[in-house]
This record gives structure tokens, sequence and C-alpha cells, in this order.
């Protein structure tokens, strides 16, 4: 899917890491996007926490795209925090060439909240560098902080373009023990050879009982294929218009282009990769990941990875971009979103599939390295729109199992 990184790029990286590594401080072995660089975590409405590509286990022919934003929502806080912000727009970035440029671009935007009992109306435009080539309108899902159960999901399903959609409060679907990973990054950080993996043992779900917003799209993979066939590059963005007005009514009005505020790959690319410093101006230059080659080179060698595994991760995240590829000549079947082998990560991202083994696995020279944390807290749905339903508040006398 990749084609090979030429054996005197890889040497010119690492002729820079010596210098680099005196210099930079190590990094957070936190493989979600959530909270990963400052600028976003501040804006939390636009802060990512993941998004998945993958095909519809029960229909090849479409691509399924999941972004979730704003996560770690109580459910207390469901009708406050449960809504999507007027002044962003969320942006699938999608290449289709193989030059690591974007060629479409699908986005939502969405109306002002008015009241606790009217959906926020999304406006999803399918556009290319030039012009609109597919737009439609669809109601966001209401969310609750009392309901025991959750509200009806609004899902459209766009006759003109063959999309669906759904927008609202979901589980937070990913699953990882942050903690564990910290400390095995400080027994890293303090020279014990290969870290001390004993520190996994401790296996609890930092995400669990957490809710995230969801914006999900089904799309005929027909609308998206270009020059490179059937692998297409898929990407997240949050963005906003470069200069906001606030009114006197507490209304907003934005003036300007749009610049990104946070940015999604390959998952721990940011997070884990990019030094703090440069972490904001990485999420605004996202997908272009090229540019930051010295940067993610210097952050694996301060994790003691060699540098055969350098030069695999510069040849999924670097290369052509911080791109999620997806050939979508190879099946996907299986419940949950799917689950058959070789199909997964990298090849996409299902929702179970669990990226932070391998990826950890791959900065610790390929020797395993389980966080003992291997599904989600709730089930996935094996139907559109996949993601489980939101917490919601328990009654009295329940008691919460939830690990975090």
């Amino acid at each position: 899917m990749f084609r090979q990184i030429k054996k005197a790029s890889i040497i010119v990286l690492i002729l820079t890491v010596a210098l680099i590594s005196l210099m930079t401080p190590p990094p957070s072995i936190d493989a979600a996007d959530h909270g990963d660089a400052p600028f976003a975590s501040l804006r939390a409405t636009a802060d990512i926490t993941d998004f998945w590509v993958f095909l519809d286990p029960n229909d090849n022919s479409r691509l399924e795209l999941i972004l979730g934003t704003r996560g770690f929502i109580v459910p207390g806080e469901n009708s406050n925090f449960g809504i999507f912000d007027g002044d962003l727009r969320y942006r699938f970035n999608i290449e289709n060439t193989g030059d690591g440029v974007p060629d479409l671009f699908l986005d939502a935007v969405f109306s002002k909240q008015i009241g606790r009992t009217t959906p926020q109306t999304a406006t999803i435009t399918l556009s290319d560098t030039r012009s609109t080539l597919r737009t439609f309108t669809a109601p966001a899902t209401l969310s609750s902080s009392t309901a025991t159960v959750a509200p009806n999901r609004n899902i459209t399903a766009d006759s003109n373009t063959g999309i669906r959609f759904f927008a609202g409060l979901a589980d937070d679907a990913f699953f990882f023990d942050v903690p564990s990973e910290l400390r095995y990054r400080a027994s890293l950080e303090a020279g014990t050879p290969g870290g001390d993996i004993s520190f996994f043992t401790r296996g609890r779900d930092t995400f669990a009982g957490y809710n995230m917003n969801a914006i999900v799209y089904s799309i005929p993979i027909s609308l998206l294929k270009g020059r490179a066939g059937d692998v297409l590059g898929i990407s997240a963005a949050t963005q906003i218009r470069k200069k906001i007005t606030i009114n006197s009514n507490a209304t907003t009005t934005g003036k300007g282009d749009f610049v990104q505020i946070d940015s999604m790959g390959i998952p721990a690319v940011n997070i884990v990769f990019v030094p703090f410093d440069r972490k904001d101006d990485f999420n605004t230059k996202g997908p272009n990941s090229s540019t930051f080659a010295n940067d993610i080179v210097g952050q694996l060698k301060l994790l003691q990875t060699n540098d055969a595994n350098i030069g695999l991760f510069a040849k999924l995240a670097v290369e052509k971009g911080d791109y999620l590829r997806i050939d979508t000549s190879i099946p996907n079947t299986g419940p949950e979103g799917g689950n058959n082998a070789g199909a997964g990560f990298p090849n996409g991202r299902r929702l179970l599939d669990d990226v932070t083994d391998p990826i950890v696995s791959l900065v610790s020279n390929s020797q395993p390295r389980p966080d003992n944390v291997d599904k989600n807290d709730l089930l996935f749905l094996d139907n559109f729109p996949w993601v489980a339903l939101p917490h919601q508040p328990l009654p009295r006398g329940s008691v919460d199992n939830t690990q975090n």
C-alpha cells in the first residue's frame, strides 16, 4: 500500500537525531488524540478525540467515517456538552491521487443551538479544490442529562448523494489505559532497557463511562475514488474562521478564511511523536507531516526505538502525510463494524481495532507491549451509525462499574 522509503532519506533523518535528542523533552505515550495540544485542549469543542475509517461490513461498496470530538463528557452534563459548535467546520480530508495533498473535502457545519428540544441542523458539503459537488442538510440528535435511556437517534439518508449521516452524543469509542502508558514512558526516561512492562498489568480503560460528540458518515466509495484507484487517504480536522466577533446578544459572527485548530490521521502521531512546543503548529498544518520528520524521529529515539522501526513508522505516517490509508479492495466483514483478519489498522481503522498495542510495540522495537485493555466498555453496533449509545445518568441505587 505504501511505496518503500528511499534508503538515503532514512539516513538523512537518522543523522539529524543526535542534536535533536539532546534538546527535545521526552514524549507522552497516549495514543488517543484527546487533548493532544494546548490550543485544541483549551477549545474543547474543537478537540478531536479520535476518528475511524472502515468499509461497511454489510456492504463493502460503502466507506464509514467517524469523527469524535469533545471527549470526557460525563452523563450528568450530556445536555450542556452534547452539542456541536456553530463556529466550527468539521472536516474530512480525502486524498485519492497518492500525492499526499487533499483532493476532496467532506464538511459539516452546524446551526447554533436555540433550545433543549430543537435539534441543530447540519449542512453537509462534499467539494473538491474548485467547487461544491454535493450538499444536503440533516438534523442532529438531541442529548439528555435526565433520561435513563438515550433519546432516539436522527439518521438521515440523502437520496441525491447516497450518503447517510448521524451527528450526536455517543459513548467514547476509544479504549486504552493512559496511566499505565505514562508510567511505562517514565521507565523509559529513567533508562530502563525496553521499559518496565509490569505497569501494563493495571488494565483499566481510562475512557470507560465517558461520552463524546460523534459525526458519522456512510458514503458510496464511488464518490471518493481518484487516480490512486482503490487506495484512499483520510484525515480529520476541525477549523474556525480567522475572525470571530462576539455580538451584543452573545451570538457570534465569523469572517475570513477557515484556519485549522485540530488535526488527526494515524493515531499517536501528534500526541506521542511531536514535541510539546510544536504540537499546535502540527495541528494547524496537518495532514502535512513531512516538515515534522526530524521532530518525529527525535522523539522515537528518546523512546529507545531503533533505526529499523523508525523507518517503518516514517513509511506509515511521514512519507505521504498524516493520513489513515485504506485499500478499499480488501474486504471487511464481521460484527461491530468488522473484525476479520487483515482488514484492520493500519489499513484504515475499525472500532474494534486495538491500535495502541501495535503502535507501542512498534515504538518498542516490535516487542509485544499489550496494555490489557482489549475492548470498549460497551458493545458497538452492527449497523450504521456503529458507535454505542451514550452513557446516561444512573438511577438511585445503581452501581457505577466503569473503570476510569
